[in-house]
């Protein structure tokens, strides 16, 4: 947030999230971070954001904080480690950081470019309707029982 602060003093990073341990609520503490705990609807909170930042360092499973934002239609800037918990591509659907200075890049990127920033809304927003629905989630869920069956059904004498 330094970084960005530089080029983009009036930024402001929402950390949005059930109950913050008090070592994130104290950074309410700082200039141009927010820290809001648990609420009721994130939608309300996304509504004003450019871009949702996801740096998360565990990551198990579907990461579905990354699929609210790209549903939400906010460009997604992730951990490389969290963006494989997705089924999206790096660089088309979501961008992906390492580094302080490559998080900082990355939304600045955004920032000074609205071309970049639709460009990535879209994608993600595309990616989540075509590959995180309802039907599709069924479908493989009904062809992982199939296979299992088969499986099971083979080995049984």
């Amino acid at each position: 947030m330094p970084i960005i602060r530089k080029k983009y003093p009036d930024a402001t990073f929402k950390v949005i999230g059930a109950a913050p341990p008090k070592s994130v609520m104290g950074l309410n503490k700082l200039p141009g971070v927010l820290v809001t705990g648990t609420v009721d609807d994130i939608r309300a909170h996304v509504q004003s954001c450019q871009v949702m930042v996801t740096p998360l360092v565990i990551a198990r499973g579907t990461q579905n904080k990354i699929l609210e934002g790209m549903a939400m239609g906010l460009p997604v800037v992730s951990s490389h480690l969290a963006a494989r918990g997705v089924d999206a591509v790096v660089g088309e659907h979501i961008l992906a950081a390492s580094t302080p200075q490559q998080y900082a890049d990355e939304i600045m990127g955004l920032f000074a470019d609205p071309v970049k920033q639709d460009k990535f809304s879209k994608a993600g927003r595309e990616r989540v309707l075509s590959h995180h629905n309802w039907p599709r989630g069924m479908d493989l869920m009904s062809k992982c029982i199939e296979r299992t069956i088969t499986e099971f059904n083979g080995k049984v004498s």
